[in-house]
């Protein structure tokens, strides 16, 4: 691979890297109705789920090498500059649907306290993350790579949504906001 990296690419690997983040973390924005996240707290969750007050912390660095790695994966794959290669136009806009989807499980799933909704978008999700993937490999296989590490996440968050939604059942927003109002 061959380019050069001047001020265009330094202006394209921030955008990259700073609208991965913003998709990321600005789900964070869901959970400030809730600091404490007591409604999260109150769910069943499966025995894989990280507990305790640590989960922050698990959570919060998981995602942000996931926003590392998903920024260059997506600077990488835009850099080889392919206009007429279909692959690699649907791998580009995949990646981007992605990411907006990320944002908004967290809106559903915290902000809005709907596993059930949660597990919708974060299905689609997974569907979207792991084409952009195989996209980025049919063209270039370096950010296919680096997707593997989104997909596997994205993976295990789907299956523990699935399990916190067959564990606390459709009722979950009721029951945890009676236990929750029941706490205070």
């Amino acid at each position: 691979m061959g380019f050069e990296f001047d001020a265009l690419g330094w202006v394209t690997l921030v955008t990259c890297l700073g609208f991965t983040f913003v998709c990321n973390f600005g789900g964070s924005i869901a959970m400030l109705s809730d600091p404490r996240m007591a409604w999260y707290k109150s769910l069943r969750k499966p025995s894989f789920s990280p507990r305790g007050r640590h989960v922050g912390i698990i959570f919060g660095t998981a995602w942000f090498v996931l926003s590392i790695v998903g920024g260059l994966a997506i600077y990488l794959a835009i850099v080889q500059n392919l206009p007429d290669n279909t692959f690699y136009q649907m791998g580009i806009v995949a990646y981007w649907l992605s990411a907006v989807l990320q944002l908004f499980w967290s809106f559903a799933f915290f902000g809005a306290h709907s596993p059930g909704a949660g597990l919708a978008i974060l299905l689609l999700d997974v569907l979207i993350a792991v084409f952009a993937t195989v996209c980025f490999f049919l063209f270039y296989t370096v950010p296919g790579f680096l997707m593997l590490a989104l997909d596997a996440w994205l993976l295990y968050a789907a299956l523990q949504n699935t399990s916190i939604y067959w564990m606390n059942g459709r009722d979950a927003p009721k029951r945890a906001a009676v236990k929750t109002a029941a706490r205070t």
